[in-house]
């Protein structure tokens, strides 16, 4: 008794190209949705190493804009306070003026002139001790230059 083994040559070939044919289909749909043409080593180690040099410089490149943007923001703040001091001084200089006038100016009045510039001083204090960015003091002196 001999034994007989059927096949079917054309069945098999066709399992197998469509086998070749699904793992091309997935390569390409990985390709589709990462949005990259390289992927993995097998695309082309070459090709995959420029293109991770190329990612490494690109998310050093978004953290640098945004530490130029928070940067910006810091000296936002800080002018803004600036501004405000600048703004009281100039108040302070126009007192002095008004006080210097010795001609209308009685005990009342300079008193009055006196204790509004107390009060900017006072502000600037306040202003200076109290402007920060995050935890960081920005007016208070204690990141100037020391001799």
């Amino acid at each position: 008794m001999a034994i007989r083994i059927n096949s079917n040559l054309a069945a098999i070939n066709a399992h197998r190209n469509l086998q070749n044919n699904d793992a091309k289909l997935g390569k390409s749909l990985e390709s589709l949705s990462s949005g990259l043409k390289i992927n993995r080593a097998s695309d082309g180690p070459a090709a995959l190493m420029i293109s991770e040099q190329m990612r490494s410089q690109i998310a050093g490149t978004h953290q640098a804009i945004d530490n130029s943007e928070t940067a910006v923001s810091m000296v936002q703040t800080t002018e803004a306070n600036m501004s405000e001091i600048a703004r009281l001084l100039i108040d302070m200089r126009q007192l002095a003026l008004h006080a210097s006038n010795e001609g209308v100016n009685d005990e009342v009045m300079l008193a009055a002139d006196q204790g509004e510039i107390d009060n900017a001083m006072e502000t600037i204090a306040r202003i200076s001790n109290q402007a920060q960015f995050g935890a960081k003091r920005l007016l208070d002196g204690s990141r100037g230059a020391s001799g």
